[in-house]
């Protein structure tokens, strides 16, 4: 049976090249120059080399990602930004009403007041009182907002607590069966 050729040659431009190659051979500890160059294609075909096709490619798809990353964290940063401003600018209800509180001031001005106790999630009548701006102005204020208070505690979306000798108003979450 005769022994399958398992040989392959390869050239190099220029005698300074072939010399290279030789000098790293022993100085990379190889045996001889074909255990260097076959542990060097090896690397190439299975990706481990940082020069294959296939690292390089990796090497793009995880810069790419990075920079996708990057653009999301950017964004986020801008929206957590834009929400703490808007939570911010909704710290305080105020209310421009120098008119009298009925028809849709009334049913505005209610919708205002249940956002302000979900906000801050506990409230004085007093707090409600001074996040509108210029109370004194507007009409039936006291009376709307007594009743207005009374009408919430009936439908049970406010719940009265004492903290601290206040009255404080909660809002209730209300869950659906």
């Amino acid at each position: 049976m005769a022994k399958q050729d398992c040989r392959i040659e390869f050239k190099t431009k220029t005698p300074e090249e072939k010399k290279l190659y030789e000098s790293k051979t022993k100085e990379l500890g190889y045996r001889n120059l074909s255990d260097m160059i076959r542990t060097a294609i090896n690397q190439l075909i299975d990706g481990s080399d940082e020069s294959s096709p296939e690292v390089l490619r990796l090497q793009q798809k995880m810069i790419d990602r990075d920079a996708r990353i990057e653009e999301l964290e950017s964004t986020l940063t801008k929206s957590k930004n834009a929400y703490q401003y808007i939570q911010g600018e909704n710290e305080e209800l105020r209310i421009e009403n120098y008119g009298s509180v009925n028809g849709l001031n009334a049913v505005l001005m209610g919708r205002q007041i249940d956002s302000f106790i979900k906000q801050q999630n506990g409230v004085t009548r007093q707090d409600i009182l001074s996040a509108i701006e210029r109370p004194m102005e507007i009409q039936g204020l006291g009376e709307f907002l007594k009743d207005y208070i009374s009408q919430l505690f009936e439908e049970s979306c406010i719940v009265s607590m004492s903290d601290g000798g206040k009255e404080v108003l909660r809002w209730i979450e209300q869950t659906k069966n």
